[in-house]
């Protein structure tokens, strides 16, 4: 999370990514999309253009666990607490490739509600699995890579197969520069929080204008990674079409970094015998310390503020009826990631 480990794999990325076809991979943006990107980090578009870590390995993980303190929900007047734990990670097959051919994704969301409010879900589920491959790779024409998969998205009713959605990527990529890659494709995301029922088209532009600033312009996303100083990094990116992340942090010892940033998510589930879909939207402020050794340790903790939670029921965010809105809350979170 913080900009430690984020100059890390830049200058790992440097080095895989020395060759044509390597600059495939979107820049430099690992953590960010890991821990901004809720949904698509690891079974969407990044699974194919996001860089993996530098050295031999099969897999990379992340899990993000938020424990939101007990309020009350404004509405109905009930004590209310909420717990999140977001797990996402990708395999590769071959663990000396740093641009494997083949990959799988997985997201494994889960949230808790802690409260008595009358017919109201208890557990929330998001659980997705993908398969990314490169069917043409060039490092002078066009490279087509294709993304398919499938998840559930309920409220811990699993045979609802209402909640059951697919995933799907047609991805064209270009070489336009030593620093710079053309992305164009369609998207679908069954379970996206707009229009999920529509294949979307997208284009967006990843370069590294120079070595301490990267970037990425257009759609699905948008963002920067600027290593201000030595020691002070700044990131910022916007996913289509509502999650939002921004961080500060400071290298102020070795192995060690401290860190303030801003969340913004939006997640939507299936709820049993209900035909709109229940959507929970967070806005979260933390400060935090990010503790590195590897690659045996890789850790972030701190405390933060949740504010504007809202559970609300619609078709897609273009209309929702607001039904239970939790109060604005201290949190406390964990977040783990490991490469094996």
């Amino acid at each position: 999370m913080p900009h430690q480990r984020q100059q890390s794999a830049i200058r790992s990325n440097v080095k895989c990514n020395s060759g044509p076809l390597n600059s495939l991979s979107s820049g430099p943006f690992l953590e960010m999309n890991l821990s901004g990107n809720r949904a698509q980090a690891q079974t969407g578009l990044d699974l194919l253009t996001r860089p993996w870590e530098a050295g031999p390995h099969l897999a990379e993980t992340f899990d993000d666990i938020l424990f939101i303190g007990k309020g009350e929900d404004e509405r109905s007047g009930e004590d209310i607490g909420i717990f999140d734990w977001n797990s996402l990670g990708r395999i590769k097959f071959d663990k000396e490739a740093s641009e494997p051919d083949h990959s799988l994704g997985y997201r494994l969301l889960t949230i808790g509600v802690d409260s008595d409010i009358p017919a109201f879900p208890r557990t929330l589920w998001d659980v997705a699995l993908s398969y990314g491959t490169w069917v043409n790779r060039s490092p002078d024409d066009w490279s087509i890579g294709i993304i398919g998969g499938a998840g559930t998205a309920n409220d811990d009713h699993f045979s609802n197969w209402e909640a059951v959605y697919g995933i799907a990527v047609l991805e064209f990529a270009k070489v336009i520069g030593s620093e710079t890659t053309l992305h164009v494709g369609i998207d679908y995301d069954g379970n996206r929080s707009l229009f999920p029922d529509v294949p979307l088209p997208y284009a967006m532009i990843s370069s590294r204008l120079i070595e301490d600033f990267s970037f990425r312009a257009g759609l699905p996303f948008s963002g920067f990674e600027w290593r201000a100083m030595d020691a002070v990094g700044l990131e910022v990116e916007y996913e289509f079409p509502t999650n939002v992340l921004a961080r500060a942090s400071w290298d102020f010892a070795p192995d060690f970094s401290v860190f303030v940033d801003y969340q913004h998510t939006t997640d939507g589930f299936h709820v049993d015998d209900q035909r709109d879909r229940l959507f929970y939207d967070l806005d979260r402020a933390s400060v935090g310390i990010h503790w590195t050794k590897r690659p045996l340790i890789d850790v972030s903790f701190g405390v933060g503020y949740a504010f504007d939670q809202e559970f609300a029921r619609g078709f897609d965010i273009r209309s929702l009826d607001d039904v239970v809105s939790p109060s604005d809350e201290f949190l406390f979170f964990v977040t783990l990631r490991g490469t094996f």
